[in-house]
């Protein structure tokens, strides 16, 4: 988490943390149909570091300059359904989460939202669905 956080700031981008399960369903349908999508791995590419997160692993992961588990981390920030897609920015404040499974063309419509800052001064469904 901490690389993908200095990463981010050094190239002014987001970070992007998928919370998972090994059992979780949903989790694995967003894995295989939609993290492959050409447009979706496209605007990650542009806008996102990525991290992946298993919140039931005792792996060891660094957040915020101290070491703690994935499943430990999960926990603390609350995390109760999976997937969940929590969007931070830079400096790691959390800018959005979204729970549950979101088909390709809804995820890279909310990536590119987020990613391109519109939403800083647009409402989503402006965006998203254009305006007369």
């Amino acid at each position: 988490m901490d690389a993908a956080l200095a990463s981010a700031e050094r190239n002014d981008r987001m970070v992007l943390v998928n919370v998972y399960t090994d059992w979780c369903e949903f989790c694995r349908k967003m894995d295989q149909e939609v993290y492959p999508d050409s447009t979706v791995r496209a605007t990650l590419a542009r806008f996102f570091d990525t991290v992946r997160l298993n919140a039931e692993s005792s792996d060891s992961v660094s957040y915020m300059g101290r070491m703690t588990t994935e499943a430990d981390l999960a926990r603390e920030l609350g995390i109760r359904s999976y997937p969940t897609l929590l969007f931070l920015d830079s400096q790691g404040k959390l800018i959005l989460q979204i729970n549950g499974y979101m088909p390709a063309p809804d995820f890279d419509r909310m990536l590119r939202y987020l990613g391109s800052e519109a939403y800083r001064s647009v409402e989503y469904a402006e965006f998203a669905f254009g305006q007369d």
